[in-house]
């Protein structure tokens, strides 16, 4: 019986884990396309860069934009993803009005020629 009500307690404990986290992700995703309406009002193509699940993208494109999501790796859940190899973005120079990577994780040394790459793209 008290085998149960442990695995009863990590049960719910996890629950509420998760709850915190999707309300975290929730608030997140509000916060990040504040930012963008709010920095970018009137950019038309956008660049969202590591774009996870897509989520966001999918908002600013219901807001009238145009953005391209990518990734290196597929994760779309609101759209499909442009893979790319995390290094060489497949787009002429000032193509974009507005790019933007939200809790995009890479090392340094690809942050910094990602980072150059992205600022010519505009």
């Amino acid at each position: 019986m008290e085998k149960y009500r442990i695995l009863n307690y990590f049960a719910i404990i996890s629950l509420v884990i998760l709850l915190i986290i999707y309300k975290f992700y929730r608030q997140c995703k509000n916060r990040v396309f504040s930012m963008v309406i709010k920095y970018a009002p009137t950019s038309k193509k956008i660049l969202d860069l590591g774009c996870g699940a897509c989520c966001i993208s999918k908002q600013l494109q219901l807001s009238g934009r145009e953005v391209t999501p990518m990734d290196v790796v597929d994760k779309g859940v609101c759209l499909k993803p442009e893979l790319f190899d995390g290094m060489k973005i497949p787009y002429a120079d000032k193509v974009f009005d507005f790019r933007y990577m939200f809790l995009c994780i890479t090392p340094y040394r690809q942050s910094r020629a990602i980072i150059e790459r992205i600022t010519k793209s505009l």
